[in-house]
């Protein structure tokens, strides 16, 4: 599963915790039901939070705060802070997105997409400049979340220097 935040990050929210992603869906759950922005903090950012209780012991700890559950959460409550009138959107945002939306292409259809080889998309992924998973659980190939790639800024330089030296063996 992928996040979007409302500046456009676009979050891997896999491999999580069984208590971690129990903890995401109640908070997803909270958010698609228009939970109090305030109720709905509680989610976020006290000991209810298994990334508060654990890592942070208690606290937001830059540790806590780095963690994509977190970021996604945060963003959550952000969104339901101004759809609820508690803050203001910024220029160019819109709170109504939704940030769950994504979709799945193969790798080859993502690398055409992009115009690049697929071995230049799959460093992409290995630096974790995209999103990817396996299409099928323990299988060899690979799906690319759609607005990971859309992000992804294709280094032209670097694309032209890896084809010279594929030239050069």
């Amino acid at each position: 599963m992928t996040y979007t935040t409302l500046d456009g990050r676009v979050l891997d929210l896999g491999g999580l915790t069984e208590v971690e992603q129990q903890h995401l869906d109640r908070c997803i759950e909270a958010y698609r039901q228009g939970m109090d922005w305030d109720q709905f903090m509680r989610l976020v950012d006290t000991p209810e939070n298994p990334l508060v209780r654990t890592v942070g012991r208690g606290w937001v700890t830059r540790e806590v705060a780095v963690r994509p559950m977190y970021q996604a959460i945060r963003d959550m409550a952000d969104r339901l802070a101004i759809q609820q009138g508690y803050m203001a959107p910024s220029e160019g945002i819109d709170p109504d997105s939704d940030p769950f939306a994504d979709e799945w292409i193969p790798a080859r259809e993502a690398a055409e997409r992009k115009g690049v080889s697929l071995v230049a998309l799959h460093k992409a992924i290995d630096r974790g400049d995209i999103i990817a998973r396996p299409a099928t659980p323990g299988g060899g190939r690979i799906v690319v979340s759609a607005r990971s790639l859309e992000k992804w800024k294709v280094d032209r330089a670097r694309q032209q220097a890896g084809r010279a030296r594929a030239r050069t063996r």
